[in-house]
Order: structure tokens, then C-alpha cells, then sequence
């Protein structure tokens, strides 16, 4: 029988000594912050990834990862960027502050959920948080927040346009998409072009795919890592230049021998009004590419989003606002605001689980080579 030892979360780097966190925790009690962002690759759709597109900021709280740790949130402060109504908004504060919120604990990790109302297609969501709880008795007990699994799942209250497996017309209210930390650096990554044109309509596309694999791989799917720009020509008196985040998504099909693009240039804060005014006087808020032979572009308006009339004016890039609201609830827990009382007793057993988590490290060298024959 194999034997396992409790995983623990570590927020904060163990690298930092203990009188700095002190310091820095007595200003600001959640210090480690990680990003992430929708993975744009061989998962969900390209209408599900294109909506639910968003850079997820969240501090990490320390804590054991058995049932009584995944009893509350993960997760304190966050900072949710995401596109809806033709810009880009900013939901930030405590998660279990925000509206609806709802905390649960599963056999594969936690589920927190949480409400957007105020927007043209109010949605719910649901982040899911991949945890292993145990480990091996040879194998690194501590778990740092980029080891995180995250997943969202959203339901939005009107139905919107997408496209079933076999690439017919459809509509649903839900859609999934897969979240990945940011990645530091761009070394090694390799440029990609694109060029498809379709009823007088030219596109070009450039992005970067990550460095390949090493060693054997039994077949490999590039997902985008960063995009470069996006030119459209066709549709307006002047080509549209893409290079946003939110305006340009990636999905590639199994070991990328096909690709769909999906675009949407109101959310880009650099395409001119004029272009803008043109897009929405022929009802054209996305632009969908699949680059099978022979190429399919197609456009799609407002309707597809499940927007009123008048929604979708925005202007790009732009503040929402501010943070979550009402008190939540725990699937086994209350969810409250820690009070700076609570929140230093939680911090002086952060430091606890910290000073314990050294000692392993220090100690686990010795303790696997006493374990070899």
C-alpha cells in the first residue's frame, strides 16, 4: 500500500523570510497574486472560448488541502477582466464577496460560483479548481497556486448563437472554457501567418504558437500563445487592425490541421469609431473563419450574443464597475470578511504552516536518501 502524506497550498514563496512577509502582510494581508487567462487550444469551442475570454487575477490564501482546508474558498482577493456588451469590464474585490457567491467542496477539488447581473446577457459562472490532495511518500508535499487546475463554467440567461460538432447552426446558455497562467517569458516561441480569403473578403492573421515539446510525443496541438495582429479587409471602407487580447480568439482542431478564428472588432480599443459605426450599420459584431478547404467566413450580429437593441455600443478597452457584492455562502462553511483581529490570527497560522513547510524542505533531501536501499 502506498503510502500518502496531506498536500498544503503555499501562497506566499517560501524564498521570502519570514520578518519580510510579516512587514509586507501588517499593509496588505493577501501578498501573492498569480494571473490567468483563457488557454486558447484544443479545448471548448471557439464561441464558448471567445466568450468567456478574461485574465484572472486571484491571491492565493496558505492552508492544508484536506476536507477541512477546501471547506472555504481557495481564493481572497481577485481581479476578473472580461469582455460583454461590446467592451471590456472589471469585476474586483473579496471572491466570496461577489453576488451569488457559493463555495463547494468536491472529490476533485472545490467549485466557486458566483453571479454577473449587470450586463446585456446577465450570466452566472462557476470556477473549478482541479486540487490533488494527496501525494506520495517520495513526492513534493507543497502545491503553489501555478499548479492549479482552473476551469469556468457559465450560464448565461438568454441563449446564444453557436455551432453544434458537425458545424450547424444552434443555440445555448452554457459554455465552458479552460483558464492557464500567464506564461513569463516568449523564448523559443514560433510566429505563425495566416491568410484567408472568402467573397472578396482578405484576412491575415499572425500569432505565436509556444516551443514545441521535447522528447517523444505521440502527436502534439499547438494552442496560441500570444497574438500579433489581425488585418480585415473587406467589410469597411478601411481594413480593420486587430491586436488585442479580447477582440482576436484561437481554436485549433487535433494536431492543428484545422483552425477557427472568431473576431470581434468592437472590443479592440484601437479600431476607429468610424470603422465601428460601419460594423454596426450592417449588423456585424463577429467575424467567424474556419480555414477548411474551402474557407468559411462568416458574420454574425447582436442577435448572436443575446443582446437587446442598443446594447453592444461600446468603445473597446474599458473599466467596469468595481467590486463584488453581498456576502455569499459556503457549500460547508459561511463565507465572511475576515476582520484585521481574524486576519492576523489567520496570518501568525500561515506563518505556522510556513516555518513547518521549511523544516520539510529542509529535511526531505535526508529523509528520501535514508529511504534508498
Amino acid at each position: 500500500m502506498k503510502n500518502t502524506a496531506r498536500r498544503i497550498v503555499m501562497g506566499f514563496s517560501l524564498a521570502v523570510g519570514i520578518t519580510a512577509m510579516m512587514a509586507a502582510a501588517a499593509a496588505d494581508y493577501w501578498k501573492n497574486s498569480i494571473t490567468f487567462r483563457t488557454f486558447q487550444g484544443e479545448c471548448g469551442d471557439v464561441f464558448s472560448n471567445h466568450r468567456l475570454k478574461c485574465s484572472f487575477a486571484v491571491e492565493v490564501r496558505n492552508g492544508w488541502l484536506d476536507a477541512a482546508g477546501l471547506c472555504d474558498t481557495l481564493y481572497g482577493l481577485v481581479r476578473l477582466e472580461y469582455a460583454t456588451d461590446g467592451r471590456v469590464r472589471v469585476t474586483e474585490g473579496e471572491l466570496r464577496g461577489f453576488a451569488g457567491f457559493a463555495h463547494t467542496a468536491t472529490e476533485s477539488g472545490t467549485e466557486d460560483a458566483w453571479q454577473l447581473a449587470a450586463i446585456g446577457n446577465p450570466r452566472s459562472y462557476t470556477l473549478l479548481t482541479a486540487v490533488e490532495t494527496t501525494v506520495s511518500a517520495g513526492g513534493n508535499p507543497l502545491l503553489i497556486p501555478a499548479d492549479l487546475g482552473l476551469d469556468v463554467q457559465a450560464t448565461f440567461e438568454e441563449p446564444v448563437f453557436t455551432l453544434d460538432w458537425r458545424g450547424e447552426p444552434t443555440q445555448t446558455r452554457e459554455a465552458f472554457t479552460v483558464l492557464e497562467s500567464v506564461p513569463q517569458s516568449r523564448e523559443g516561441y514560433l510566429y505563425q501567418e495566416r491568410v484567408f480569403e472568402s467573397g472578396g473578403v482578405r484576412i491575415t492573421t499572425g500569432f505565436w504558437w509556444p516551443p514545441e515539446p521535447g522528447g517523444i510525443v505521440a502527436g502534439y496541438t499547438a494552442p496560441l500563445a500570444e497574438w500579433d495582429k489581425t488585418t480585415i479587409a473587406g467589410f469597411t471602407t478601411e481594413p480593420i487592425e486587430l491586436t488585442g487580447f479580447y477582440s482576436q480568439t484561437y481554436r485549433p482542431g487535433h494536431h492543428n490541421f484545422s483552425e477557427e478564428y472568431l473576431f470581434e472588432p468592437r472590443l479592440d480599443p484601437d479600431v476607429p469609431q468610424a470603422t465601428l459605426t460601419e460594423l454596426r450599420d450592417q449588423d456585424i459584431v463577429l467575424i467567424y473563419v474556419q480555414s477548411d478547404s474551402p474557407v468559411t467566413v462568416e458574420t454574425y450580429g447582436v442577435a448572436a450574443e443575446g443582446e437587446g437593441e442598443g446594447e453592444g455600443e461600446g468603445e473597446g478597452e474599458g473599466e467596469g464597475e468595481g467590486e463584488g457584492e453581498g456576502e455569499g455562502e459556503s457549500g460547508c462553511c459561511p463565507g465572511s470578511k475576515l476582520s484585521f483581529p481574524d486576519a492576523v490570527k489567520r496570518y501568525l497560522g500561515d506563518m505556522f504552516l510556513l516555518a513547518c513547510a521549511g523544516l520539510v524542505l529542509a529535511a526531505w533531501p535526508a529523509v528520501t536518501q535514508s529511504r534508498r536501499p
